[in-house]
Formats: structure tokens, C-alpha cells, sequence
């Protein structure tokens, strides 16, 4: 119960209607009060209070004041006796309450388990749950202790049924995948999380799982395309610096998870948050912990955590690609800007320029540039008017684009192949079709060595390439 309460909260809330009043008769001063403040209690939070200390002394003394008896009277109900069970009975009955039986409880936890926890497994947040549940049946809640005893069996019969089910649906091949990986290592090798991270140190017992997967380098045979051997420890954290090694890294996190072949639709009906629950307690576990565990805990709680990680990791990726390209033009811009403005000098007057230049060629159109122009407007000028109109406008855009496709061609290429077999472009929007459709060119070309593409194929450019 809150402690602060405003004016219009304690007349709204603690004031007492006539029919309620009427409950009153027949009891002393002390009883009057502390029946008062049951009842109001009770109407609120639909059970009553461990204790007189729950009440705030802000309620006390309205609620006396109401009575017009003196707040001191308060500290004389007998909170252990005879007398407020009675009071308690009278109350139930008058809001049509009863107490929570063993049935009441039994029905309580299978609610618990097939409608609640598959939203919620957080403790607090089914315990809200359970008290809305019972209010709604006009039960009286039991005590804190058998609450969470409650709580706790729907959670054991929730997570039991789940894992099983969970485990039916996993294929042999699966299962096998994943005893293998969580299988303890005979040497030292195996790496757990307060290890340093070594890319160079290779796995060579037999039973160990090597994570790596080596690419067909179809854009530049001097660029090294291995997707790099991960450990547990980097399975379960996020990709680094913006580059082409962390492309690399989060694909071959996506290559490992894509082993398990989980069915589309094994976690289909869970909500996230539920699954982020158990993908927490995998990240903080070492893979021996894992294998600890019974099976239907261990592959469930393993599935979860690819589920999740396999779909954070396409974020990821998503995320890397765009941060790329926008670094491949902010730094192009950066460059090409660099260059302009060591030399670039602004000529003012173009109007009046072109006015002298204009007049001088009409004058003598047979002549030179040499005698005709430059004694009006002198070559220097002339310069800088060209560096001018290089460093804006298309021509400041097609400096900016060269240096763009070089910095592709010559580094970022190699995430190409990363990119489309690993993700999945799909778009509903016609506006937007122009670029599926080039993405689908692309990766049917992928591995190709051809210079060209074959004659006769159609190559979108309107909707793709700006004009």
C-alpha cells in the first residue's frame, strides 16, 4: 500500500458509503475504526493487510476523523483475536468474496501455466497476474508464502511442458549437432569467456567443431574472404568497429546457428520477451554447464538462444550494411572535399566577367584567346572559375562517385557475396521492385567470372541507378 495520499484520492477511495456505514453498529470505537479501514482496504486491493503497519497514518487519521473518533483508538485493534476474523468473514460476504481453497489454488496454477506464463515468466509480473485472477473470481488471495509456492509449481509445470514440447519438434540431426558443439572438450582448448580471444589459434582435436567456412573469392582473388573461427565467447556478444572483418565475424555466427535447421515455426506462439529469458540464462552459462542440464532443458534453452541470436545477427548485419555505405559516401565527400579545398580560390563578379569577356570577343571575333580574353580576364581567374564549378554542382558529384566506387572496388567488394546469399531482400512496394529485381541479377552472377553480363539479359536501371 502507498504511503502518500492526496486530498481527493482519500476522499475518493476511503470515504464510506451509507450501506457501509450500516456495517458499523453494534462495535466499539476501536473496532469501528479498524473495521472501517478493512473494509475500505479490502474494496481497493481486494485482500487485506498483513499488518496494522501497512496503513498509512495519513488513512488513519481521515478515516477517524470520518467517524469522529480520535486516530489514537487505531493502535487499540486487536489485529490477532477473535474479533477480526469475524470482521474479515463479514466483509467477504459483503463484497461476495470467499477464501481460496485447495481447489481454488490447484485451478490457480494450471491458469497460471497454459494462460499466463506463455506472455511472462518474470516473478512479479505473474504474481500481478494471479492477484487480477483471483480478484476477478472473487477470491481472497492466500498468503504471500502459499502465493509464491503457487507461482512457483505453474512455473515448473509451464517450463516442463515447453521444454518437452519444444524437444519433440527438434530433429535427431539436430540434437546430435548439438551435443557435439556443447561437447566438453578433452584439452585445454576449449575457450570460455574469461579467455583471450586468439583468431589465429586453430581447433584440431577431432571431436572439436570448427566454425569456419571459406568463401569463393569471384571479386578479387588478392582479397582474403575466410569467414574468421569464432568461440563461444563471440557468439554471444555484438559485432565490433564498422568494417569488413565484423561483416565477416556476423556471418559466420549466421553460417553456425544455420547448422541447427530449426524449423520455421518452433518458437512461432512464444513471445520475445519469453524467450529472452531463457537466451539470458545461455549467455551466462559455459557450454559444460549446458551439458548439465537434462535434455529437453539444454535443447530448449540452446535452440532459444540461436533463435534469438540468428535473428539479432541479420539485424546486425542489416545495421553494418548501412552504417558501410553511408561510411563508403562520408568518407568519399571527406576526400574529394580535402582535395577541392587546397586549391579551391571563389571568383567573385562571374556577371560581370562574362559581361567583359562577352563585349571583348564581339569586338574582335577573329582574334585569339590569348590577345582577345586574358587581357580582360586574366588565365589565373579563368583557373579558378573551373576549379569552381568542379568543386559543385555534377561534376562534384562524379568526383564523390569515382572515389565511392574505388573505395568499393578495392576493399568493401568482398562483403558482396557475404550479402546476398546471407540476406534475403523482399519488398511489396512496386516502387521498390526495379531493386529486388537488380539484387536477384547480382546474385545470380555472384560467382561469376564473366567480365560481362550474358546478351540479352534484362538489366533494371530505371528505379535503381539515379539519372
Amino acid at each position: 500500500m502507498k504511503k502518500t495520499w492526496q486530498p481527493e484520492e482519500l476522499v475518493e477511495y476511503w470515504t464510506l458509503l451509507p450501506e457501509e456505514l450500516a456495517l458499523l453498529n453494534q462495535k466499539n470505537d476501536e473496532n469501528r475504526l479498524g473495521f472501517a479501514i478493512l473494509l475500505k482496504f479490502f474494496e481497493i486491493y481486494a485482500r487485506f493487510p498483513e499488518n496494522n503497519q501497512e496503513i498509512s497514518k495519513i488513512v488513519v487519521d481521515y478515516v477517524a476523523k470520518l467517524l469522529d473518533i480520535s486516530p489514537q483508538k487505531y493502535s487499540y485493534y486487536d489485529w490477532q483475536g477473535r474479533s477480526i476474523k469475524y470482521h474479515r468473514a463479514q466483509i467477504r460476504e459483503f463484497f461476495g468474496f470467499q477464501e481460496t481453497k485447495v481447489s481454488d489454488a490447484f485451478e490457480l496454477t494450471n491458469w497460471l501455466a497454459e494462460q499466463a506464463l506463455i506472455y511472462e515468466l518474470k516473478f512479479e509480473q505473474l504474481k500481478l497476474a494471479a492477484l487480477a485472477r483471483l480478484r476477478n473470481l472473487k477470491l481472497e488471495p492466500p498468503t504471500d508464502s502459499r502465493l509464491e509456492r503457487i507461482i512457483r509449481s505453474a512455473i515448473r509445470n509451464f517450463e516442463s511442458k515447453f521444454f518437452r514440447d519444444i524437444t519433440s519438434q527438434l530433429s535427431n540431426q539436430s540434437k546430435k549437432w548439438i551435443d557435439d558443439f556443447l561437447k566438453e572438450k578433452a584439452s585445454d582448448q576449449e575457450l570460455d569467456d574469461t579467455t583471450p580471444i586468439n583468431h589465429d589459434k586453430q581447433l584440431n582435436n577431432p571431436g572439436d567443431i570448427q566454425l569456419s567456412q571459406q568463401l569463393d573469392n569471384t571479386n578479387n582473388s588478392e582479397i582474403n574472404t575466410d569467414i574468421p573461427i569464432l568461440t563461444w565467447a563471440e557468439l554471444k556478444t555484438d559485432p565490433g568497429r564498422i568494417g569488413v572483418e565484423s561483416f565477416q565475424k556476423e556471418v559466420a555466427k549466421l553460417e553456425i546457428f544455420e547448422q541447427l535447421e530449426l524449423p520455421a515455426d518452433l518458437f512461432k506462439k512464444i513471445p520475445t520477451k519469453v524467450l529472452q529469458v531463457y537466451k539470458s540464462r545461455v549467455i551466462v552459462e559455459h557450454p559444460r554447464d549446458l551439458r548439465r542440464h537434462p535434455e529437453h532443458i539444454r535443447y530448449t534453452l540452446f535452440t532459444a538462444f540461436c533463435w534469438l541470436r540468428s535473428q539479432e545477427v541479420i539485424d546486425n548485419l542489416v545495421e553494418l550494411l548501412i552504417q558501410i555505405v553511408h561510411r563508403i559516401s562520408a568518407n568519399a565527400e571527406k576526400r574529394v572535399d580535402k582535395e577541392l579545398i587546397q586549391d579551391f580560390k571563389r571568383v567573385h563578379g562571374k556577371n560581370n566577367l562574362l559581361y567583359q569577356m562577352a563585349e571583348a570577343s564581339l569586338k574582335t571575333p577573329d582574334g585569339t584567346i590569348k590577345d582577345v580574353i586574358f587581357p580582360v580576364v586574366s588565365e589565373v581567374t579563368l583557373k579558378n572559375l573551373v576549379k569552381e564549378y568542379k568543386s559543385t554542382g555534377n561534376a562534384y558529384r562524379e568526383k564523390v562517385y569515382t572515389v565511392m566506387r574505388s573505395s568499393y572496388g578495392g576493399y568493401y567488394r568482398r562483403i558482396l557475396p557475404l550479402i546476398l546469399n546471407k540476406l534475403e531482400f523482399r519488398s511489396n512496394n512496386e516502387v521498390h521492385r526495379p531493386v529486388i529485381q537488380a539484387i536477384a541479377l547480382l546474385k545470380k552472377y555472384a560467382d561469376s567470372k564473366q567480365r560481362y553480363y550474358d546478351a540479352g539479359v534484362d538489366i533494371p536501371i530505371d528505379g535503381v541507378l539515379r539519372s
